[in-house]
């Protein structure tokens, strides 16, 4: 029901006893007048307070196996009660951008801390996040709702299952050789060229900062460089579909997979990895546990391009498939259109 329709609702109860008061001039009618007009004013001042003085909290915390566990924690510090206090939260996952609700509704004493933890399990791959979709109050009689100040804080991440990919690992391993000298040193394969100038974002190695653009323009700017020429071996993924959940959890545990078998079979390898708007977010290269650790992360927290599109588009312009020998295109279906090189290998994700 509405504040507006329960205030209404008060006042004609308010209009009713009072019309039997004068009308009958009954003391009950008098004491119940009181005490309905006391006990308003008791729950609209609480209500007022709750404001200030009403605190939630949210906390994720991981655990094993894609398992975490939601905290929620609301603390009433007035010496009044909060008959109604609802938290609406919302569970998303930064990578495939699936959510899950989950609502609270609670009575509060005054004083009172009331604590619940609930266990929680992503099915798919990424990092999950809390955020607070709703945080707010209401006297008993629905005369006042106001919001109160609520925090999240936390994450967690559902990493993916890493098997050993035999099928896959068959490579022709004179082919990297065969290709080495047709594909390096030349004319844009020096990792010391710069192709672009832009602004700073997140995840960006500070060794790549221009500074004397940066004081300058005063905003951190960047140099972003030519893809690396040490490896010769390059992974890339991207869906041909619609992306979707199920279809990004596919595809990325592929990736990282098939990213981690080259890595036990040391075959040092880049990664390369677009931002939502199609430009070079960074190209990692693994040639270590740590650095696979590093990739891992950064691309479940989410934020990456994941349209063959996108990715089609910018390897086309940075002629990506003339710096490499062998290039490994991880996908969920058969693509619509092939690129014209003999170096590109076609990985259907079907993890």
């Amino acid at each position: 029901m509405s504040v507006r329709r329960n205030r209404i609702l008060c006042a004609l109860v308010l209009i009713a006893v009072l019309a039997v008061y004068i009308w009958t001039n009954e003391k009950l009618a008098f004491y119940l007048l009181v005490i309905l007009l006391v006990c308003l004013a008791v729950s609209v001042f609480s209500s007022l307070l709750a404001g200030r003085l009403l605190r939630g909290e949210v906390s994720l915390t991981g655990g094993q196996e894609g398992r975490g566990s939601l905290h929620i924690s609301l603390r009433n510090r007035m010496w009044l009660p909060v008959f109604f206090v609802r938290m609406k939260i919302v569970l998303r996952n930064l990578l495939t951008g699936s959510e899950a609700p989950v609502e609270r509704v609670r009575f509060l004493l005054p004083g009172q801390t009331s604590r619940e933890e609930i266990p929680i399990e992503s099915m798919y791959i990424g990092r999950v996040e809390a955020d607070i979709g709703e945080a707010i109050f209401q006297d008993a009689f629905g005369l006042v709702r106001g919001n109160f100040r609520a925090s999240s804080a936390g994450s967690f991440e559902q990493y993916p299952v890493l098997q050993i990919m035999e099928d896959e690992m068959q490579w022709e391993r004179d082919k990297s050789q065969k290709y080495m000298d047709r594909y390096l040193h030349r004319k844009g394969n020096d990792p010391s060229e710069i192709l672009d100038i832009r602004e700073y974002r997140r995840g960006d190695n500070v060794r790549r900062i221009h500074w004397k653009l940066t004081a300058r323009l005063r905003k951190t700017m960047m140099r972003e460089l030519d893809m690396p020429s040490d490896q010769d071996t390059l992974v890339v993924f991207a869906l041909q579909q619609e992306p979707a959940g199920e279809a990004i959890h596919k595809l990325v545990s592929y990736a990282l997979n098939l990213s981690w078998n080259l890595l036990k079979q040391e075959v040092h390898h880049n990664v390369l990895v677009l931002s939502e708007d199609g430009q070079l977010l960074q190209s990692f290269n693994v040639a270590s546990g740590e650095d696979y650790n590093y990739l891992e992360q950064r691309i479940l927290e989410g934020g990456i391009a994941l349209t063959a599109e996108l990715l089609e588009t910018y390897m086309e312009q940075q002629q990506t498939a003339r710096k490499y020998s062998q290039i490994l295109y991880v996908t969920d279906t058969e693509p619509q259109q092939y690129f014209p090189y003999d170096n590109v290998t076609y990985l259907r994700a079907e993890q």
